[in-house]
Formats: C-alpha cells, sequence, structure tokens
C-alpha cells in the first residue's frame, strides 16, 4: 500500500488459503473442486467429486469471509439502534453526538441524485449483496432508495437478514434452520459471490493477455459403459476447462497441475489440470486480495463507512473505496499521529521511499520554449518600464 511515496507492508497475519511454502498436498491446502456443472466447491470432502455437496463441509476461507460479514451486520445492527430506526429504543443518540455522514443523511442535487447519501455506519461495505440461487440475480444491500425516507437503509437492513443472516424455513423439514444449516446455507451463498469474483479476474486476465481461454478446446470425459469409465475424446471442456497460461508462475501452475492430476487423473488430461491450476492460483490470489484489505482496515485505517461512498443516479453502489485508498498511507506515514497501541507489534517500523516514475511527454519541449519566450517578453517589458 503507498501514498505519496510511503509503502508499508502487512505481515505476520496467516490468511486463510494456500500455503505457498508448502511441499505436500497436505500442506498446501484445500483444492477447489471446479465442477462440470460450472459451480465451485470449497468441500474437502473424501470425495471431491460434484455430488459431494461441497458447501456443507467446513472451509476456513468461507468462514473468515462470513465472519467478516458478521462483523460488519452487527454494526449496521448497533448504527441502526443509535438512530432509533429499530424496535430498540433505548441506544438512541443525541443528535449533537451524530457523527456527520456516518450517522447523518447526505443532501441530494437539484436533481434529486445523491452523490453520497451519507448514514454510512447503517450499510454494508463487506457483504455488499448475494445471489439469488435460483436465477442468479443479484440482490443488493447497500442500496439508495429515494423513495424511503430513510434512504433504504432499513430496507436493505432487512433484506440483509432475509437472505443472509436470518434462520430460514428449511424447505426439506419444514422447520427453521438450524445453526449447522444456517451455516451452510451461507457457506454455499459465500462460494457463488466468490466465483463471480473469480470469474472477473480471469476474464480481467484474459483481456490483459496473461492467460488465454479457448472455449471451443476439447479434451477428453469419463463415460461409464457396462461399469468401466471408458475416455470419451473430442467433447467441449467446461469453463474453468479450457485456460491456458502465458505468463503467470509456470512453476505453480505445474505444481497445482500436478496435484489436480493426482486428484482426478483418471477424468481429465493434464492441459486440464493445468487449466484447473490457473483457476485455484487466481482464485487464491482473489481470496487473499479480498482478506487483505478487510485486515487493513480493522488495523490501519479504520471502518470504511467514515470514508466517502460514490453511487449512480439509480442509487446503486459503485465505489467505496477510492476515498479510504488514497489516505492509506497516511496510516503509517511518518507523521505525527502514528499508531503505536497496536498489541505485540513493535513501534518501531521501516519505510521505504521509492522514486516516482518519470515519463516524458513531446509537449514537453514546446511547453519549455513557451515559458522561456514568456519569462524574456516579461524581462523586457520590466526593462522598459524601467
Amino acid at each position: 500500500m503507498s501514498d505519496k511515496s510511503t509503502w508499508f507492508y502487512l505481515s505476520g497475519i496467516k490468511l486463510p488459503g494456500f500455503n505457498w511454502a508448502a511441499k505436500t498436498l497436505e500442506e498446501f491446502g484445500l483444492l477447489p473442486t471446479f465442477a462440470k456443472s460450472g459451480r465451485i466447491f470449497y468441500d474437502g470432502g473424501p470425495s471431491g467429486t460434484e455430488d459431494s455437496v461441497g458447501s456443507y463441509y467446513p472451509h476456513p476461507v468461507l468462514d473468515q469471509m462470513i465472519e467478516y460479514a458478521l462483523c460488519e451486520f452487527q454494526n449496521v445492527e448497533k448504527t441502526l439502534n443509535e438512530l432509533g430506526l429499530l424496535e430498540d429504543q433505548a441506544n438512541v443518540i443525541e443528535d449533537n453526538k451524530k457523527v456527520k455522514n456516518y450517522h447523518t443523511k447526505g443532501k441530494p442535487d437539484k436533481n434529486g441524485n445523491y452523490k453520497d447519501a451519507g448514514m454510512h455506519g447503517a450499510r454494508f461495505t463487506s457483504l455488499v449483496g448475494v445471489y439469488d440461487e435460483r436465477n442468479d440475480e443479484f440482490i443488493e444491500f447497500n442500496k439508495i432508495i429515494k423513495s424511503d425516507p430513510n434512504l433504504g437503509v432499513t430496507k436493505c437492513y432487512e433484506l440483509a437478514k432475509q437472505y443472509f443472516f436470518d434462520k430460514a424455513v428449511n424447505p426439506k423439514t419444514g422447520k427453521l434452520e438450524t445453526d449447522e444449516e444456517l451455516r451452510a446455507r451461507q457457506r454455499s451463498q459465500m462460494a457463488r459471490i466468490l466465483q463471480h469474483r473469480l470469474d472477473d479476474e480471469l476474464d480481467n486476465l484474459v483481456a490483459k493477455g496473461i492467460i488465454e481461454f479457448n472455449p471451443g478446446q476439447t479434451g477428453y470425459t469419463v463415460q461409464k459403459v457396462s461399469g468401466t469409465a471408458m475416455k470419451k475424446p473430442g467433447a467441449k471442456l467446461p469453463r474453468y476447462h479450457g485456460y491456458r497460461n502465458l505468463y503467470l508462475d509456470d512453476a505453480d501452475i505445474e505444481r497445482i497441475a500436478k496435484w489436480y492430476s493426482s486428484k482426478f487423473g483418471n477424468q481429465y488430461d493434464m492441459d486440464q489440470c493445468r487449466s484447473l491450476a490457473i483457476c485455484a492460483y487466481v482464485n487464491d490470489i482473489v481470496m487473499k486480495s479480498i482478506m487483505s484489505l478487510e485486515e487493513v482496515e480493522r488495523i490501519y485505517s479504520g471502518m470504511p463507512q467514515f470514508f466517502e461512498f460514490k453511487y449512480d443516479a439509480d442509487g446503486h453502489l459503485t465505489d467505496r473505496g477510492e476515498d479510504e485508498s488514497k489516505r492509506f498511507g497516511g496510516q503509517g506515514s511518518t507523521g505525527s499521529n502514528n499508531r503505536s497501541d497496536l498489541p505485540n507489534i513493535s513501534e518501531d517500523y521501516t519505510c521505504a521511499e521509492i522514486k516516482e516514475w518519470k515519463i516524458s511527454s513531446p509537449l514537453s519541449k514546446t511547453l519549455r520554449d513557451a515559458f522561456r519566450t514568456d519569462e524574456y517578453r516579461d524581462a523586457l517589458c520590466n526593462k522598459l518600464v524601467l
């Protein structure tokens, strides 16, 4: 993270996911299962097959993401109570104690649109919505509803409870979910969200030419004939089986590919295993990037609700990190307000300064000559006046 040539790094915080220093698969971590149906399972189950209900198994990445969401949910509920928008009126705070934008509403422009609607403390920033498992529609938990006197904070809170945080009726038993069933559903929903993030990043890497994807690529799949697994060549590959590495680390991709081959060697050829390795490699980077941001907010920058948000004209959240990220460097810069109260962390740390890149422009000479001519003109005019 950097700001004004000040860089600092987080170390000593163990994030769930792959252990890149490992030498065996057992030490490396659980490989996600990329099912032919297009779903990703973070199961760690004994079979690792598509029929294992992957999200029902505990998985440190999914559970860590859920904990971030639960932590924020508690704060949203606390803020709504402070604003007197829930049934509990015992903790309502006075107007002179409300923090601007955190508790108070923003102001609309002349067209009635909100660049930032305020009331950030009552809005979700970690889990901003979930995907409906029936039709993959995104259900937003952070949206401005201009027709609502509270600009949508209570309605979004109720949606979040309904679709993620509260127990629902189990359609199979007709009874309210148990704690274990609720967590299993939350894992399944979180896995779907993270899959969308992975898909976005894979598309981004293809667009940048770092990996390539051939949707028409063929390999072989396994077909059982009289109880015997037979290879069927020429079948079109599912999405996660059709990537080819160009500029990612070849050694890491090969290492993961061999582990996939040892797990699914009777089903996929080596090219498919390399594609699965690419997806697993990118998936780990995406997950740790999300977790790193969450941890930085908890340790350095503070709650994201204290910074500005951006919404489009329809009230959809478009950016909640720009205002926050440009201030990250100040949290670790050599100023008078450095944090020194972090447990088990030394008060001394090293700041590494780097020079900014200087890129020449073809206009530089033209501008230099123009300024020089102007200086000559001023000097001549001043001399004539004297």
